[in-house]
């Protein structure tokens, strides 16, 4: 009885049920985005995913490898606007709430 009491507080505390992480789950990052669009927040590039987070690290690094964003929130988002037009390269570190790394990377195109 204490066994299963003392899980069910260290998962309230945390934040976190079962039923709230998932065995699996996807990314998606988009490999091109334009400057030069109309619609409001079309030049903020937007992680797709179902994950759970405990820990989240998302940068854009020019072709050079100088990094020109980094979040550790996945609420915060990239906005091209300011950019040049070019090839740059993203990456994703993260620690799901299941306890795996996630580690995902890839080329990212800004459109003029």
């Amino acid at each position: 009885m204490s066994i299963k009491l003392s899980l069910l507080c260290l998962l309230f505390s945390s934040g976190l049920f079962a039923q709230d992480c998932p065995d699996s789950c996807s990314v998606f990052v988009p490999n091109q985005m334009t400057i030069n669009c109309e619609t409001e927040g079309c030049t903020r590039l937007v992680v797709e995913t179902d994950c759970v987070f405990k820990k989240y690290e998302f940068s854009i690094l020019t072709r050079w490898g100088n990094e020109i964003f980094h979040s550790e929130d996945p609420d915060i988002l990239f906005d091209c606007a300011n950019e040049d037009g070019g090839t740059y390269y993203w990456m994703l570190k993260a620690k799901l709430c299941n306890g795996e790394r996630l580690e995902k990377s890839g080329p990212l195109l800004i459109i003029n």
